[in-house]
C-alpha cells in the first residue's frame, strides 16, 4: 500500500512454519466444532472469558448465515499453494495466512446439511521464540 512501510528482513515462511500452521489451524476449528474452550485459548491465547465471548461470536455469525451448527471442517493439504503465508506490513511478528480449499460440513438452520468450500484468511502472530498464535478478534465485554 502506498505510504505504508514493508517491514525489512522477513523471514521465509518454510515447509516446517506451514507443518506448525497448519496443526494451530486444525486445533483451532477442532476448538470451535466441539466448543473446546482450552483449545481455542490454547492456540489464540485467550483466556476462558475471552474464549467463551470469541465462540459466542462466532456462532452468532454463524446463525446469521442461516447455519445452527458447524459439524466438521476439513483443511486442504499442507503445501505452499494451500497455505499462502505472507508477513505483514505493519508489523514484523504479524502475518496473514491464506488458506485454500477449506471445506466446512454444517447443518442449516433448516435442519438440512450442507458443505461449504471456501478459502479463509487467518492472521497469526510469530513470537521471538519463533512459536505460533492465532490472533483472534475480541469481543467486549459488557
Amino acid at each position: 500500500r502506498p505510504g505504508v512501510t514493508q517491514a525489512q528482513g522477513a523471514p521465509k515462511t518454510g515447509d516446517e512454519d506451514r507443518t506448525v500452521i497448519f496443526k494451530l489451524i486444525d486445533n483451532f476449528y477442532s476448538g470451535v466444532v466441539t466448543g473446546d474452550l482450552q483449545k481455542i485459548s490454547a492456540v489464540s491465547g485467550l483466556n476462558a472469558n475471552k474464549a467463551a465471548a470469541f465462540l459466542e461470536a462466532y456462532r452468532s455469525d454463524l446463525r446469521s448465515k442461516d447455519i445452527s451448527a458447524l459439524v466438521k471442517v476439513t483443511l486442504p493439504d499442507m503445501s505452499a499453494e494451500n497455505y499462502i503465508v505472507q508477513q505483514s506490513n505493519i508489523s514484523s511478528d504479524s502475518y496473514f495466512v491464506a488458506v485454500q480449499g477449506v471445506k466446512m460440513d454444517v447443518i442449516q438452520t433448516d435442519g438440512s446439511q450442507a458443505a461449504i468450500m471456501g478459502d479463509k484468511l487467518l492472521n497469526l502472530r510469530k513470537d521471538v521464540t519463533g512459536g505460533w498464535q492465532l490472533v483472534l478478534p475480541e469481543k467486549k465485554q459488557k
